[in-house]
């Protein structure tokens, strides 16, 4: 992400929608093996070595309905999005998602502040 900010800060050429792809993808990978590496040293010494087995149709039996809940969620929460990006030009479209982001974040400011609000109002009652 760093080289990102760096193309755009300095308007070198490449800085593109790709470009922040390939760093987005590039950066997750850099993390999940620094991850593993990080860990896989400290959870061997504490669970030691052993057979390891994988209960694969328990997994997707658990997952399963689970990822469809969520790539439904996904779905329903970006449709407007596509809807949109076939009606009008693609600008229009991102100061739409930028508006709407702006709006969930918002909002989530003041679930944050009902639910401390909540606590404080039930133990004064």
């Amino acid at each position: 992400m760093a080289a990102v900010w760096v193309m755009v800060t300095y308007n070198l050429s490449g800085a593109s929608a790709d470009t922040a792809l390939g760093a987005l993808l590039l950066a997750s990978l850099a993390t999940l093996f620094m991850q593993s590496a990080l860990l896989t040293g400290p959870v061997r010494q504490q669970l030691g070595t052993g057979n390891a087995t994988t209960e694969v149709r328990e997994w997707m039996t658990a997952s399963l309905p689970l990822l469809f809940a969520q790539g439904f969620f996904l779905l329903a929460t970006s449709l407007d999005v596509f809807v949109l990006s076939a009606m009008v030009d693609p600008e229009q479209v991102g100061i739409y998602f930028a508006a709407a982001k702006i709006v969930t974040c918002v909002s989530f400011v003041q679930m944050a502040v009902a639910a401390a609000i909540t606590r404080r109002l039930s133990e004064a009652t």
